[in-house]
C-alpha cells in the first residue's frame, strides 16, 4: 500500500507536529492548535508566508478527510482575535500585566487570552468594546487571569448572549451567561441579547 508523507508548518514556534505517513489524513490525526491572541482557522496545502499565515486571509483551506496523493506540506492558518492592549498594574496585588483597551476583530465567539507577550491579561478597560464590530460578538470567554473589569466595558455588545468565566477565576464568575463578582454580591454585566 502506498502512503505519502505529510509535513506540517504551524507558524507557531512552540508547536512541532511530527510528519505523518498516510493515505488519508483525518482531523483527529493532528493535535489541536492554540496560540495566545489567535484563533486557528485550519490548514492549507498552498504555500503561504508567515505574515499570510497570521493574517487569516488564506484561501482554500483543506477539508477532512484529506486524500494524500503525493508528499505534501500543510501550512497552519491563524487569525488575530483583534484585541489591543496597554500596560496595567493591579492596585490590589501590585501585579503587572496587560489591559484590553480596544477590540477591532470580527469574531462571534471571543476567547480572551490568559497571556499576551508572556504577561497576564489582568484587566478590561471601560469602552474596550465600543466599536461597531463589537455588535457581532455573541459569546465572551473570560480567563482566570482577569481581575479587573471597568464599568461599561461591554456597552456596545448588542448581540451578546452570554459570558463564560474560567472556573479558576477568583474575582468573577458567570451563571446562566450573566457576569457576576465571584461571591455574587454584584452583577457586573448582563448580556444585551439574552432574553429571559
Amino acid at each position: 500500500e502506498i502512503v505519502y508523507k505529510v509535513s506540517f508548518v504551524t507558524y507557531h514556534e512552540t508547536i512541532d507536529i511530527a510528519a505523518k505517513e498516510v493515505k488519508v489524513l483525518n482531523e483527529s490525526d493532528i493535535s489541536p492548535m492554540s496560540m495566545d491572541g489567535y484563533v486557528f482557522l485550519g490548514w492549507t496545502d498552498k504555500y503561504i508566508t508567515n505574515s499570510q499565515a497570521l493574517s487569516g486571509e488564506a484561501i482554500d483551506l483543506i477539508e477532512f478527510p484529506y486524500a494524500v496523493t503525493q508528499d505534501v506540506t500543510l501550512y497552519g492558518v491563524w487569525k488575530n482575535i483583534g484585541l489591543e492592549y496597554t500596560s496595567f498594574e493591579d492596585s490590589n496585588s501590585g501585579k503587572k500585566g496587560k489591559q484590553i483597551i480596544r477590540y477591532v476583530g470580527n469574531l462571534t465567539d471571543l476567547v480572551i487570552p490568559e497571556k499576551v507577550e508572556s504577561m497576564p491579561v489582568l484587566s478590561i478597560a471601560a469602552d474596550a468594546f465600543l466599536g461597531d464590530n463589537c455588535r457581532n460578538i455573541k459569546r465572551i470567554y473570560i480567563p482566570s487571569s482577569v481581575v479587573n473589569i471597568e464599568e461599561g466595558a461591554f456597552r456596545n455588545c448588542s448581540s451578546l448572549q452570554s459570558f463564560v468565566v474560567s472556573d479558576d477565576n477568583r474575582r468573577y464568575s458567570s451563571e446562566s451567561g450573566v457576569l457576576y463578582m465571584n461571591d455574587k454580591t454584584a452583577m457586573i454585566a448582563y448580556p444585551a441579547s439574552k432574553v429571559v
